[in-house]
């Protein structure tokens, strides 16, 4: 087939099989899994498991975004590993992070939001206190970061908002908003397919999967790693 009828790509690696009834038999399951979409004639799977490009997505230059999980051990240690790479000035010059957060958000019959994270209601109430620090306090957030993350599961994350000099009562009240904010954010990384913590997204188009892969990234070299296991991430 000629290569401008194939259908547009969100993100490269893909694999794309014409739609014929034979086709579409043998991958009736993974059709209805969703796995493989039909566009205009074509069964399309886009790998985002690993590394790969968002070809039509708007570029964001001088930005990694970070997914995670707040209480996955393997991304609060990759969040630990740069911050304080860009303390010792070890990042790209100007490199601005983003944390973004990895989970499920629905709504019940009431209209109420539902959040579902792999590990349980303490971690998306985690994330939606982090987002809402960044969207207010966002002197604070690496503060706040590296202090919550020496026990992340231990639920008096008040110690680590006053070691931030934040006050826990301002915190607190921005719950609601902290809500809205983790809903939109479970549905924007939904949609790009990252379902790995830690993942990486530079400058907006180039997925990187895992800590290990990041410091293989020309700039990033300098990344403290951990000793954990190359590759190891909490998955969805």
């Amino acid at each position: 087939a000629r290569a401008e009828k194939f259908p547009e790509l969100e993100f490269v690696p893909a694999y794309i099989l014409s739609a014929t009834p034979a086709v579409k038999e043998t991958l009736k399951k993974e059709l209805e899994a969703g796995i493989f979409t039909e566009r205009g004639g074509y069964l399309v799977y886009e790998d985002r498991g690993r590394g790969g490009l968002y070809p039509v997505r708007a570029a964001k230059p001088g930005t990694l975004e970070v997914f995670v999980m707040s209480q996955c051990p393997f991304g609060v240690a990759a969040e630990n590993s740069l911050l304080a790479a860009q303390k010792a000035g070890r990042l790209p010059a100007g490199l601005k992070l983003e944390v973004h957060y990895i989970g499920e958000a629905t709504k019940d019959d009431k209209g109420a939001w539902v959040f579902n994270s792999l590990h349980g209601q303490p971690e998306w109430e985690e994330n939606a206190r982090q987002l809402y620090i960044a969207a207010k306090f966002p002197d604070r957030l690496d503060a706040y970061l590296l202090e919550r993350n020496k026990d992340v599961k231990n639920e008096d994350w008040k110690k680590a908002a006053a070691a931030a000099g934040l006050k826990a009562q301002a915190v607190e009240s921005g719950l609601e908003e902290g809500k809205l904010l983790l809903a939109a954010d479970f549905a924007a990384t939904a949609k790009l397919g990252v379902s790995s913590s830690p993942s990486f997204i530079l400058d907006g188009k180039r997925l990187v999967a895992g800590l290990g892969e990041l410091a293989k990234v020309p700039g990033f070299e300098k990344i403290p790693l951990s000793a954990q296991p190359d590759g190891a991430a909490c998955s969805k």
